[in-house]
């Protein structure tokens, strides 16, 4: 395409060279020569048939391009076509290497660096995502990505602000405000499993593709998901949002429902001049939530709750707000927060090895398949997220 359209650059300017020619013949002597009219007459012709061609070129690639996107051949690849695909993989299974490492380009997170939003629901591209079991909105679909370079994330953290803007006069001072920070670090650690399989599946590509997506992918965000949560920050796990400091503890009062409690945390981020995005409750207990009734045998959540379609799938909003049904959330808790106000940052996007050193594996003729990504969570702004019992107690 870049030497059709070099070659119509070229021949329009000689056409203009032609045409100059043309009027300066014409202006001198009444008319143009015969040759340098014949010559314009056959460079607009070779001009229009390039253009023509160009155009048609051009018009071809877009709908190619549009024809791909909606049919998704052109999306990026899931981990186990990558890893499948890769030059180190089919080395590995013709037995001409001992193992395979492949960083996958696509994402675990999806591809995607910041949420985008659907329908007012944030979520992130899933279309390079084949056979997995998880295809509905998780909390990796919610909580934007970065990238770091380095094992330790060092950021600055709000821990308060008073706002003191305020009408002056003309020459008069200006109010001070007052926002405290504190210096936290949050290393990056891996999470990493494998699992072992046979050689021979190593000539089902098909099979080989979804196990990789459906095994080593969902055990990994499964496990980030559950770090994001309640990773307690010591030894090798993350600090997530459930550690002190990292959100606003919420307390319920005794008599309101479950109902209640969400609604009211979201004016607790509200008030705290923060926008939420999404809620995340136990799978149980928002069942529990959309089931109860009243004496009259109708439903308590009534229009509080809808469903929107997504790419996702149907998702669940309540007050509002999409609703992320995750098994890492504990029952009897729930979280409400602007996505704004944390990232994950990743230091290695998904790494898929496979080896026959391991154990007794080489004569067995096994395989070990393990999958790793490094990562490190951060909660820059700790006042949009609130965390906390769904009920009161009683304690």
């Amino acid at each position: 395409m870049s030497d059709l359209d070099t070659a119509v650059k070229a021949l329009d300017e000689k056409l203009g060279e032609g045409f100059k020619k043309y009027e300066a013949e014409v202006k001198e002597a009444g008319k143009a020569s015969e040759k340098t009219a014949a010559d314009v007459k056959a460079m607009a012709e070779d001009f229009e048939q390039y253009k023509s061609e160009a155009e048609a070129r051009i018009k071809e690639l877009e709908q190619g391009a549009a024809d791909g996107y909606k049919s998704g051949e052109q999306a990026s690849k899931s981990w186990g076509e990558e890893f499948t695909k890769s030059e180190d993989f089919q080395a590995f299974a013709s037995k001409q290497r001992q193992n395979a490492t492949v960083e996958v380009k696509n994402t675990i997170l999806n591809g995607s660096v910041s949420a985008g939003s659907e329908n007012g629901i944030v979520v992130t591209d899933n279309r390079g995502i084949i056979g997995n079991p998880l295809a509905s909105l998780t909390l990796l679909n919610v909580v934007p990505t970065g990238a770091t370079s380095g094992n330790n994330v060092e950021y600055s953290r709000e821990k308060v602000y008073t706002n003191n803007a305020a009408e002056v006069a003309e020459g008069s001072a200006s109010p001070e405000s007052d926002i405290e920070v504190e210096t936290v670090n949050d290393p990056v650690r891996d999470v990493s499993h494998f699992v072992t399989i046979s050689r021979n599946s190593l000539d089902d590509v098909p099979a080989m593709q979804t196990f990789v997506n459906s095994r080593l992918l969902n055990g990994v965000r499964s496990r980030l998901q559950k770090q994001i949560i309640i990773g307690d920050g010591t030894g090798q796990n993350l600090s997530g949002v459930s550690v002190t400091g990292r959100h606003t503890d919420f307390t319920p009062a005794s008599g309101d429902t479950s109902i209640d409690n969400i609604r009211k945390a979201k004016a607790v981020v509200q008030s705290a001049d923060y926008d939420p995005t999404f809620i995340v409750m136990n799978p149980v207990d928002f069942a529990d939530l959309e089931l109860s009734k009243t004496s009259t045998k109708s439903y308590v959540a009534g229009s509080s709750i809808t469903y929107v379609q997504t790419g996702l799938g149907n998702v669940p909003t309540l007050w509002g707000m999409p609703v992320v049904q995750s098994n890492a959330m504990a029952q009897g808790k729930f979280m409400v927060a602007d996505s704004q106000t944390m990232m994950l940052m990743m230091r290695q996007q998904a790494q898929v090895e496979a080896f026959e050193q391991h154990g007794t594996n080489a004569a067995s003729g096994l395989i070990m398949v393990r999958a790793t990504v490094r990562a490190a969570f951060t909660v820059p702004l700790p006042n949009g997220i609130v965390y906390g019992d769904l009920v009161y107690s009683g304690t």
